[in-house]
């Protein structure tokens, strides 16, 4: 079993200059995101993943983060704090902490938020046998909104190769999203009057090899500069979110090796729009994700399917349901897809559009591979068979 991660270490000592002029009256992680600091969100990220030792680091305006947050004990967790100079840098800064830190730590920058299962990445790292580890975004949308370029290079074998400026084409094909696991021996790489972590650290464990990538699709959201609240607002507003695969569970599906290809051939499943207006009555968003593997085939179209799509979603709001969402792929068991179910493309692809966090979402489906796309996602999956949707509905509801 493989050792749990009980500390983590925030750098949120920084001037925040991006976020003038937010920042002239408090120090970055104060920064309000739906009314309340955004480190309040960071931290209840770490004390639900069971990371409930927090080390700050500050510098810049310290006494808004402690008059706020105490000892930590009404957020979840015990909070301890390391105060340098506002003008010391991120690699002074964790040197300064050095007697406060667990021989292994979770390091976190305090403008970014990854919804990740922390467990699991902890597992990842020390499975690897790599002295360090860095998370980062496979970045196949191009950092969607943010339009950030790649600033990392990972090998196949899964070793970070390159860590520096953004670079273009192949030199790079990751960005770092600012979550690491560290052993406190790094600290003997910190050398210098006032170093950064990222320059010191770094470049050491990329010469010696043993920094390996934790990989994501799952979408992080900085808060790094004005705009970037209005979108971390989005992303953070309180939501909830269903993933329902088509054909055996919304409508019945076709004979085996045949496929619905049109409207003609779509039939409502007993219970399936009761099941979809209850889902709508009790505030779920409603994703839609199919593998339409007929349309590869030629056997039916895109608009085949967008006329399909658009009478189902008009029946549905007939009977009081809704959907947020349709996503599908069009592609043959051949193509080796990143959309086509098990894979989990269309999750993240439906995650960027509306700013999920999958982490929070269910998926239901008839079917091992509806389960298995959902849970590579993130989500948490529910099998059903056939007919299904009504019983599951009423009880994921419940429940909620």
């Amino acid at each position: 079993m493989a050792k749990k991660i009980t500390q983590a270490v925030i750098f949120a000592g920084g001037l925040g200059v991006r976020l003038r002029p937010l920042t002239l009256v408090m120090p970055k992680p104060m920064v309000p995101v739906n009314g309340r600091p955004f480190l309040e969100y960071l931290i209840g990220h770490l004390r639900d993943n069971g990371v409930t030792n927090v080390l700050l680091l500050l510098g810049y305006r310290p006494e808004n983060i402690v008059d706020h947050f105490g000892d930590g004990k009404k957020f979840g967790v015990d909070i301890r704090y390391c105060i340098t100079p506002a003008e010391h840098d991120t690699g002074a800064r964790l040197r300064s902490a050095k007697d406060f830190l667990d021989d292994r730590f979770l390091l976190l920058y305090s403008d970014n938020y990854l919804p990740i299962d922390l467990g699991a990445m902890a597992a990842f790292h020390e499975a690897s046998g790599a002295t360090g580890m860095m998370t980062v975004y496979n970045n196949r949308d191009a950092a969607g909104e943010y339009g950030a370029k790649n600033n990392v290079n990972v090998g196949e074998d899964g070793i970070v190769t390159y860590y520096g400026p953004a670079l273009e084409g192949d030199g790079a094909n990751a960005i770092d999203v600012g979550f690491f696991i560290m052993p406190k021996s790094v600290i003997d790489f910190i050398v210098g009057d006032n170093p950064t972590f990222q320059a010191t650290v770094l470049p050491e464990l990329i010469k010696r090899r043993q920094l390996v990538a934790h990989r994501t699709d799952h979408p992080y959201y900085p808060i790094t500069s004005v705009p970037h609240v209005a979108i971390m607002e989005k992303f953070l507003a309180p939501k909830k979110a269903v993933f329902l695969d088509r054909d055996g569970v919304i409508n019945k599906k076709a004979a085996a090796h045949d496929y619905v290809k049109t409207w003609k051939e779509f039939e409502f499943l007993p219970g399936s729009l009761e099941a979809l207006r209850l889902f709508a009555e009790a505030g779920y968003q409603l994703y839609i994700v199919t593998n339409q593997r007929g349309i590869a085939r030629g056997l039916m179209t895109e608009e085949n399917l967008a006329d399909i799509n658009r009478r189902m979603v008009e029946a549905i709001e007939k009977h009081g349901g809704r959907v947020d969402g349709i996503y599908h792929c069009p592609h043959g068991d051949d193509a080796k897809c990143f959309c086509r179910k098990p894979s989990p493309g269309l999750f993240f692809r439906a995650a960027r559009d509306h700013h999920l966090d999958l982490t929070k979402a269910v998926m239901i489906g008839d079917s091992e591979s509806d389960v298995k796309a959902g849970k590579a996602a993130g989500c948490r999956g529910i099998l059903i068979k056939e007919g299904g949707l009504l019983e599951a509905a009423k009880e994921l509801i419940k429940k909620s």
